[in-house]
């Protein structure tokens, strides 16, 4: 299954969870807010050289095929397998 119908079969409260080598943790969620339109949630969960936590939040409407390989390939430059994620 690609990353765009992972995140399209999302039931409502669950979250697709991506871990890396380094231990920062990525979080996918779906929303549907309009009928019809995919939403997405991302969280950046890391602790840097020094350990503040820092856990950013971005917010996307309408997504498509294209943004998600855009995704996929953010994920593999980060050292992450797209298809290996756990559903939370």
């Amino acid at each position: 299954m690609g990353f765009y119908e992972a995140i399209e079969s999302l039931l409502a409260g669950e979250r697709l969870e991506y871990k890396s080598a380094d231990g920062t943790t990525v979080v996918f969620e779906s929303n549907v807010r309009v009928a019809g339109r995919l939403d997405v949630t991302i969280r950046k969960q890391s602790t840097d050289a020094i350990g503040k936590y820092d856990e950013p939040r971005h917010e996307y409407e309408g997504v498509d095929r294209a943004w998600c390989e855009m995704q996929e390939q953010a994920l593999r430059a980060a050292g992450i397998d797209p298809e290996d994620y756990i559903t939370i």
